[in-house]
Protein backbone atom coordinates (compact mmCIF):
# COMPACT_ATOMS: atom_id res chain seq x y z
CA UNK A 1 0.00 0.00 0.00
CA UNK A 2 1.69 3.34 -1.08
CA UNK A 3 1.71 6.53 0.97
CA UNK A 4 -0.25 9.50 -0.13
CA UNK A 5 0.26 13.17 0.32
CA UNK A 6 -2.91 13.17 3.36
CA UNK A 7 -0.66 10.43 5.02
CA UNK A 8 2.49 12.49 4.83
CA UNK A 9 1.25 15.58 6.10
CA UNK A 10 -0.53 13.92 8.74
CA UNK A 11 2.05 12.11 10.20
CA UNK A 12 4.62 14.70 9.19
CA UNK A 13 3.05 17.03 12.18
CA UNK A 14 3.32 13.90 14.62
CA UNK A 15 5.57 14.31 17.74
CA UNK A 16 7.17 10.97 19.22
CA UNK A 17 4.16 10.73 21.50
CA UNK A 18 1.83 10.43 19.40
CA UNK A 19 0.63 6.91 18.01
CA UNK A 20 -0.02 7.68 13.80
CA UNK A 21 -2.68 4.73 13.93
CA UNK A 22 -5.34 7.20 15.98
CA UNK A 23 -4.81 9.01 12.26
CA UNK A 24 -5.97 6.36 10.22
CA UNK A 25 -2.08 5.95 8.10
CA UNK A 26 -1.36 2.38 7.40
CA UNK A 27 1.30 0.94 9.77
CA UNK A 28 3.35 -0.45 7.19
CA UNK A 29 3.76 3.56 5.77
CA UNK A 30 7.27 4.42 4.95
CA UNK A 31 6.21 7.95 7.04
CA UNK A 32 4.95 6.09 9.97
CA UNK A 33 8.22 3.47 10.03
CA UNK A 34 10.59 6.86 9.83
CA UNK A 35 8.64 8.24 12.74
CA UNK A 36 9.21 5.32 14.98
CA UNK A 37 13.07 5.16 13.91
CA UNK A 38 12.81 8.67 15.12
CA UNK A 39 10.60 8.42 18.05
CA UNK A 40 13.50 5.79 19.21
CA UNK A 41 15.99 7.58 18.53
CA UNK A 42 14.76 11.05 20.22
CA UNK A 43 13.89 8.52 23.28
CA UNK A 44 17.89 7.29 23.44
CA UNK A 45 19.20 10.52 23.07
CA UNK A 46 16.97 12.20 26.06
CA UNK A 47 17.52 9.37 28.16
CA UNK A 48 21.41 10.10 27.52
CA UNK A 49 20.91 13.31 28.30
CA UNK A 50 18.81 12.63 31.45
CA UNK A 51 21.59 10.20 32.99
CA UNK A 52 24.22 12.89 32.00
CA UNK A 53 22.29 15.66 34.18
CA UNK A 54 22.39 13.00 36.98
CA UNK A 55 25.56 12.31 36.56
CA UNK A 56 26.44 15.89 36.81
CA UNK A 57 24.11 16.52 39.58
CA UNK A 58 26.15 14.17 41.96
CA UNK A 59 29.44 15.66 41.22
CA UNK A 60 28.49 19.14 41.77
CA UNK A 61 26.83 17.81 44.98
CA UNK A 62 30.53 16.04 45.81
CA UNK A 63 32.73 18.80 44.87
CA UNK A 64 30.28 21.48 46.86
CA UNK A 65 30.67 19.22 49.68
CA UNK A 66 34.33 19.10 49.57
CA UNK A 67 34.56 22.91 48.85
CA UNK A 68 32.61 23.49 51.91
CA UNK A 69 33.95 21.03 54.04
CA UNK A 70 37.31 23.70 53.61
CA UNK A 71 35.29 25.75 56.36
CA UNK A 72 37.29 23.61 58.97
CA UNK A 73 40.70 24.54 58.10
CA UNK A 74 39.77 27.98 56.93
CA UNK A 75 38.84 28.99 60.44
CA UNK A 76 42.55 26.81 61.67
CA UNK A 77 44.86 28.57 59.75
CA UNK A 78 42.97 32.48 60.14
CA UNK A 79 46.23 33.36 62.66
CA UNK A 80 48.81 30.96 61.07
CA UNK A 81 47.97 31.99 57.51
CA UNK A 82 45.74 34.36 56.77
CA UNK A 83 46.19 34.04 52.60
CA UNK A 84 45.41 30.90 52.87
CA UNK A 85 42.52 31.08 55.08
CA UNK A 86 41.12 33.75 52.73
CA UNK A 87 41.57 31.80 49.69
CA UNK A 88 39.52 28.78 51.74
CA UNK A 89 36.72 31.50 51.92
CA UNK A 90 36.21 31.87 48.41
CA UNK A 91 36.38 28.25 47.88
CA UNK A 92 33.93 27.13 50.69
CA UNK A 93 31.77 29.70 49.25
CA UNK A 94 31.53 28.30 45.68
CA UNK A 95 30.71 25.31 47.38
CA UNK A 96 27.82 26.22 48.54
CA UNK A 97 27.13 27.85 45.64
CA UNK A 98 27.53 24.47 43.80
CA UNK A 99 25.36 22.86 46.04
CA UNK A 100 22.55 25.22 45.40
CA UNK A 101 23.47 24.73 41.62
CA UNK A 102 23.00 20.71 41.73
CA UNK A 103 19.00 21.02 42.13
CA UNK A 104 19.20 23.04 38.17
CA UNK A 105 22.17 22.69 36.76
CA UNK A 106 20.99 24.58 33.17
CA UNK A 107 20.19 26.91 34.98
CA UNK A 108 23.93 27.31 36.30
CA UNK A 109 25.92 27.45 33.59
CA UNK A 110 28.20 29.97 33.85
CA UNK A 111 28.87 28.98 37.58
CA UNK A 112 29.89 25.28 36.45
CA UNK A 113 32.37 26.88 33.91
CA UNK A 114 33.16 29.65 36.52
CA UNK A 115 34.24 26.39 38.82
CA UNK A 116 35.60 24.35 36.03
CA UNK A 117 37.55 26.73 34.40
CA UNK A 118 39.54 28.24 37.60
CA UNK A 119 39.80 24.46 39.02
CA UNK A 120 42.28 24.30 36.04
CA UNK A 121 44.15 27.88 36.11
CA UNK A 122 44.35 27.56 39.60
CA UNK A 123 45.63 23.62 38.84
CA UNK A 124 48.16 24.82 36.11
CA UNK A 125 49.56 27.57 38.57
CA UNK A 126 50.00 25.33 41.32
CA UNK A 127 51.78 22.76 39.73
CA UNK A 128 53.97 24.90 38.14
CA UNK A 129 55.08 26.23 41.70
CA UNK A 130 55.40 23.02 42.82
CA UNK A 131 57.60 21.86 39.88
CA UNK A 132 59.41 24.60 40.57
CA UNK A 133 60.06 24.18 44.03
CA UNK A 134 57.96 27.00 45.09
CA UNK A 135 55.58 25.29 47.23
CA UNK A 136 55.91 21.62 48.44
CA UNK A 137 55.97 18.54 46.11
CA UNK A 138 52.92 17.21 48.15
CA UNK A 139 50.59 19.85 46.34
CA UNK A 140 50.58 17.69 43.39
CA UNK A 141 47.63 15.60 45.05
CA UNK A 142 45.61 18.90 45.08
CA UNK A 143 47.04 19.58 41.62
CA UNK A 144 45.57 16.33 40.69
CA UNK A 145 42.21 16.82 42.04
CA UNK A 146 41.72 20.15 40.59
CA UNK A 147 42.73 18.90 37.28
CA UNK A 148 39.86 15.98 37.68
CA UNK A 149 36.97 18.33 38.74
CA UNK A 150 37.92 20.83 36.01
CA UNK A 151 37.40 18.04 33.76
CA UNK A 152 34.39 16.08 34.96
CA UNK A 153 32.69 19.63 35.25
CA UNK A 154 33.88 20.40 31.42
CA UNK A 155 32.65 17.42 30.01
CA UNK A 156 29.46 17.01 32.14
CA UNK A 157 28.52 20.73 31.61
CA UNK A 158 25.01 21.44 30.22
CA UNK A 159 24.51 22.35 26.80
CA UNK A 160 23.45 25.89 25.81
CA UNK A 161 19.78 25.16 24.88
CA UNK A 162 18.86 26.68 21.68
CA UNK A 163 16.21 29.65 21.63
CA UNK A 164 13.01 29.58 20.42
Amino acid sequence: MGTTALDVKRVAGLRHKHDPASLGVPQDSPVVRWTRIEAQTFSQWERGNMRRERVLKVVLVVVGLIFSALVYPMILFVKQEPALSMMMSLYVTLGIFLLLASRNPPAHRSLIAFTAWSSLVHAALMGFQAYRNFVQHGEFGGVAVLILIGIALIALAPREQPTV
